[in-house]
């Protein structure tokens, strides 16, 4: 007799559960969906404004300084061409960039000049996800800044889902920013969830509001002062991007990070391990 009683309780249980899915689906299947593709307009071209502010505090041996970093730039983005498979080749270049390092010792302005009108072109599939760098030798080191600014141009890009999506769906997508000098290299990997938050109206545009969680893994070496120093650390970023998806094209994308930990250790007779604290706040918005 309990036997039967307990059979009878999981049958209503799994009939139960099934009804529930059911439903579920159901509801599901009256949303809206949405298939998100890139502008696919040969030759057009969009400008965007973007701002970068980092913070960085630097600790040895218990002495601590913070210095602030500020990118302001009109950065170019141009469809180029097309392949047979669909990938896009588009082109990236500043328009205007500013450079400035605050610290204890002063303000330090970056000469960019040379960096202006110089194009990189990025070879992407139809996500979204760059598949080639052409032409980054041509783009000059920025003076005493050890950097090409390539991370502002290359940080623009997004990745699309390859299936229709609904409100709270979520996708994946990965990238990667490597940078080679004299001193050394440096290399970060980003990993970003994506999460499809809302359909929303934003300057004038039908945007879908995505939501977004990276995690970014740096490692590297550097020459200091003659000796190797190993370079390591992560840090998670939270993000916000409006994708005019009738038009393709991201209408804003911004980020923030704090207090992600970055180390270097410098080997050699008399070690030394500096940690590096950091915010970061970064935005792109089109403009119209």
């Amino acid at each position: 007799m309990r036997r039967n009683i307990f059979f009878y309780f999981f049958v209503s249980f799994l009939v139960f559960c099934l009804f529930i899915y059911s439903y579920v689906n159901s509801l599901r299947a009256g949303e809206k969906s949405f298939r998100l593709s890139f502008l696919d307009e040969k030759g057009k071209n969009i400008k965007y404004n973007y701002i970068y502010f980092v913070k960085r505090i630097s600790e040895m041996m218990g002495r601590k300084t913070e210095t602030n970093t500020e990118t302001e730039a009109v950065i170019n983005y141009t469809i180029d061409d097309f392949d047979q498979e669909g990938n896009m080749f588009i082109s990236l270049s500043f328009d205007s960039l500013s450079k400035k390092i605050l610290s204890p010792g002063g303000e330090f302005v970056a000469d960019t000049e040379k960096t202006i009108d110089i194009p990189i072109q990025y070879k992407l599939n139809k996500r979204g996800r760059v598949l080639e760098t052409i032409g980054l030798d041509a783009l000059p080191t920025i003076p005493n800044f050890d950097t090409k600014g390539e991370y502002d141009l290359k940080s623009l890009f997004i990745q699309l889902p390859d299936k229709e999506v609904r409100i709270n769906d979520t996708w994946v997508g990965e990238w990667e920013y490597y940078y080679q000098s004299s001193s050394g290299f440096q290399k970060s990997v980003f990993n970003t969830t994506y999460k499809l938050a809302d359909e929303v109206e934003k300057d004038g545009f039908d945007c879908l509001e995505i939501e977004t969680t990276t995690r970014e893994r740096m490692s590297g070496e550097q020459k200091n002062r003659g000796r190797k120093a190993i370079l390591s650390g992560e840090m998670d970023l939270k993000g916000k991007i409006y994708f005019a998806y009738k038009e393709g094209i991201i209408v804003e994308k911004s980020y923030f990070g704090y207090w992600g930990k970055f180390h270097m250790k410098i080997t050699s007779r008399y070690p030394l391990d500096i940690t590096y604290s950091n915010f970061v706040r970064a935005k792109f918005s089109l403009i119209k």
